[in-house]
C-alpha cells in the first residue's frame, strides 16, 4: 500500500516537474508574447468586475469590456505623458546635478581618516575607479532595470489588446471547463474561482497602497521644498509594486536627488527619515488593513521568486511574480501529493 502512494507521489511530481519545464520552455522561446500576455491576464481579472457591472445595466459585452479597457488605457497614457515631460526637463539639468553631486562627495570624503579616503572625484568614470567590483553587481542591475523598464513600454501596447480579448472570450474558459471530467472540472473551477479572487483582492489593494504612498511621498517632499515633488513621489510608490527591491529603490532616488539639488545635507537625512516613517506606517497600519494576508507566500519564497521571474522576463516577471507564485499556492493546495511543498510555499505560522 504504501509503495503505492510513494509511485503516485513521484508520478505527480514528474508531471509536474514535466508541465512546469514545459512551461519555462515556452515561455523563454516566446517571452515577447506571453510575458505580456499573462500579464494581461492578471489585469484582466482586476477590470473584470468592472465589466460585469456595466453589463449588469445593459450594456451589450463588446462595450462592457471596451469602455473600462480604453478609460484605463487613456488615464495610464495621460500619466506617462505627463510624466515624460517632467523626465525630458530633468534630463536638460543632468549635467549640473552631476556636478553637484561630486561636489558634495568630494566635500564628505573631507572628514573621512586619511587611511579610507579616496581620491577627487569629477565624474563618473572615477567613481567606476575607486568602487569595488562587488558593487558592480549594484550598478548592473540599476542598469538592466532601467533599459528593461523601455522593453516594458514597448509592451504596454500590446496590453490593451490582449486585455480586451481575454475579457470579451472570458466565456471560453467556462465552455472548456465543461468539457471536462466533472471531478476534474469541479477542481479546476475551485482553482480559478480562489486565484481570481486572490489576484482581485491582492491588486486592488495593492493600487490602494501605492495611491496613499504617492501621496504621503508627494506631500512630504514637497514639504521639504523638493523640486519635481509630484514625479518622484509618484515614481517612489510605484516602484513599491516590487516587493522589497522596490521598496529600496523608490526610497533612493528621492533621497539622492535631495542630496545632489539642495545645498544642505539635513534635507537628503530629512527625505530618508520621511521614507523611513512612511514604510513603519505602510508596514504596520496601511498594509496589513488594506492587504491582510491576501497572499499566503512566505518572503523567503517571494525574494526567491523575484529573482528567478527578474531573470526570465525582466520587469514584467518582477511584476507578476508575487501573485504567480500565490496562484502556484492555490493549485498545489488541491493535491493532497503536495502538501510537503505547500508547506513550505505558504507563511502559514
Amino acid at each position: 500500500m504504501n509503495n503505492l502512494l510513494d509511485y503516485k507521489r513521484l508520478k505527480y511530481l514528474f508531471y509536474l516537474a514535466a508541465t512546469l519545464g514545459l512551461v519555462l520552455l515556452l515561455g523563454s522561446l516566446l517571452r515577447p508574447v506571453f510575458a505580456p500576455l499573462v500579464l494581461s491576464t492578471i489585469l484582466a481579472l482586476v477590470i473584470l468586475p468592472m465589466v460585469k457591472w456595466l453589463e449588469g445595466l445593459g450594456l451589450n459585452r463588446l462595450l462592457s469590456c471596451l469602455i473600462p479597457v480604453v478609460t484605463t488605457a487613456i488615464v495610464v497614457l495621460a500619466l506617462g505623458t505627463m510624466a515624460a515631460f517632467q523626465l525630458r526637463e530633468l534630463n536638460t539639468s543632468a549635467g549640473s546635478f552631476e556636478k553637484s553631486f561630486f561636489e558634495k562627495v568630494n566635500r564628505l570624503s573631507q572628514y573621512l581618516p586619511e587611511g579610507i579616503k579616496p581620491p577627487v572625484m569629477r565624474n563618473t568614470e572615477d567613481l567606476d575607479k575607486i568602487m569595488p567590483e562587488d558593487m558592480g553587481m549594484v550598478g548592473s542591475f540599476l542598469s538592466d532595470f532601467i533599459s528593461a523598464t523601455g522593453g516594458v513600454l514597448t509592451t504596454m501596447s500590446l496590453l490593451p489588446i490582449f486585455i480586451f480579448f481575454i475579457l470579451f472570450y472570458r466565456n471560453r474558459v467556462n465552455l472548456f471547463l465543461g468539457s471536462l471530467d466533472s471531478k476534474i472540472s469541479s477542481e479546476f473551477r475551485k482553482t480559478i474561482s480562489q486565484s481570481k479572487s486572490m489576484i482581485q483582492r491582492y491588486l486592488s489593494g495593492l493600487g490602494l497602497v501605492v495611491l496613499i504612498n504617492a501621496t504621503l511621498a508627494t506631500i512630504g517632499l514637497w514639504a521639504f521644498g523638493i523640486s519635481y515633488a509630484l514625479l518622484l513621489g509618484v515614481l517612489s510608490a510605484v516602484l513599491t509594486v516590487i516587493p522589497y527591491i522596490g521598496t529600496f529603490i523608490g526610497a533612493l532616488i528621492p533621497v539622492l536627488f535631495a542630496f545632489v539639488t539642495k545645498d544642505s545635507l539635513s534635507y537628503g537625512l530629512g527625505v530618508m527619515a520621511l521614507y523611513m516613517v512612511i514604510q513603519f506606517v505602510e508596514n504596520n497600519f496601511i498594509s496589513p488593513i488594506i492587504l491582510g494576508n491576501s497572499v499566503n507566500v512566505n518572503p523567503f519564497v517571494a525574494i526567491l521568486a523575484l529573482l528567478v521571474m527578474n531573470q526570465y522576463w525582466g520587469v514584467i516577471g518582477m511584476l507578476i511574480a508575487v501573485p504567480l507564485t500565490a496562484t502556484m499556492v492555490i493549485l498545489l493546495e488541491h493535491s493532497d501529493n503536495f502538501t510537503a511543498v505547500n508547506v513550505f510555499l505558504k507563511n502559514d505560522t
